[in-house]
């Protein structure tokens, strides 16, 4: 699979605000899923895992049909070797998918997915 820099959804790198100061909004508005996710791609990007998918399922428990939350929750679970929880969250956005803009891109990374599960016996 190739690099995740490459394959995000949603492009903050121009935001101005810093982790801290999306956590103090985070906190003043604590379910405002735009600053949810926001926050939660600012810690995906710096690859601090654990926080990134507590704020994803936050959001995916929010608003189940989240197709953003459940394809980056995906990719953590991938980074950290839980293949079929990454797999299964891919499949859940392949069905929540209306604009088929990540079906494609969902089945090649389940694909990589499964290769790594087959390679493992």
């Amino acid at each position: 699979m190739s690099d995740d820099q490459n394959n995000v959804l949603t492009q903050y790198s121009s935001a101005p605000l810093d982790i801290d100061e999306l956590k103090a909004m985070y906190e003043a508005n604590p379910e405002n899923i735009n600053i949810m996710d926001c926050l939660a791609f600012k810690h995906y990007t710096n690859e601090q895992n654990d926080e990134a998918l507590k704020i994803y399922k936050e959001i995916a428990n929010i608003q189940q049909d989240n197709e953003s939350a459940h394809y980056y929750m995906g990719n953590i679970y991938y980074r950290t070797k839980r293949l079929v929880a990454a797999m299964m969250e891919w499949k859940k956005v392949i069905a929540l998918d209306k604009d088929k803009k990540l079906i494609e891109k969902c089945k090649q990374r389940i694909e990589a997915a499964m290769q790594q599960v087959r390679d493992l016996k």
